[in-house]
């Protein structure tokens, strides 16, 4: 939602140009009218800038977004950053999953968990992107258990059964193979009954050493 003020296009592209001043600009991003800001981001952060005072936050963020870091690095440059505010394991996400991992033999990770129904898809069926996030984040941890900065390359996901909601379920992912510094790693989440309800594969860059 636009606040009530919001300026016209023009002003928005010219607030946004004092903001981020000498910053990289996308290859579409052009002045005078908003049909020349076509990365929906950059729109996006050129209004809630008017909007917040939140002036330095939505800055990182919008530069984030854009792919570019302070002074004009790119994100996949940046180290993953660990500030509790994960959905999937974040402390001091109020909304999140807060997921916590043990040891699992030698090269995995698991935990028990139960998804409240606000999860849901399909009525009492895990909503699939749940799923799949964590999945992602078992395998996330696995690496970091092998002492790796893991950020998600690929990932492939397969559904077995529907994942029932406030029912016990146990999620594990474990570290298959490294060569330098990408990883194979593959996750499950399985019911009470060790039924197998999704699985993962996926690849995991280690950014301390890429």
């Amino acid at each position: 939602m636009l606040c009530p003020d919001m300026p016209t296009p023009t002003t928005i592209w010219v607030k946004l140009r004092s903001l981020l001043g000498a910053e990289p600009w996308p290859s579409d991003f052009s002045s005078g009218a908003s049909r020349w800001i076509r990365t929906p981001p950059v729109r996006a952060a050129a209004m809630v800038r008017h909007c917040s005072p939140e002036r330095s936050r939505v800055r990182g963020g919008s530069r984030m977004l854009n792919g570019c870091g302070a002074k004009g690095e790119r994100m996949s440059d940046q180290p993953p950053i660990d500030d509790g505010t994960c959905f999937a394991c974040g402390a001091d996400n109020p909304i999140g999953l807060h997921l916590r991992f043990e040891p699992d033999g030698d090269a995995g990770v698991r935990t028990h968990i139960s998804i409240s129904e606000q999860f849901q898809g399909w009525r009492g069926v895990l909503h699939g992107g749940i799923v799949m996030t964590l999945l992602d984040e078992a395998m996330a941890h696995a690496a970091r258990r092998a002492g790796a900065a893991g950020l998600t390359a690929s990932v492939s996901i397969r559904f077995r059964n529907p994942a029932p909601v406030d029912a016990p379920l146990e999620l594990r992912g474990r570290v298959i193979e490294r060569r330098r510094h990408v990883l194979s790693v593959e996750s499950t989440l399985c019911d009470a009954a060790g039924t197998l309800l999704c699985q993962a594969s996926g690849k995991f860059v280690d950014k301390s050493l890429a």
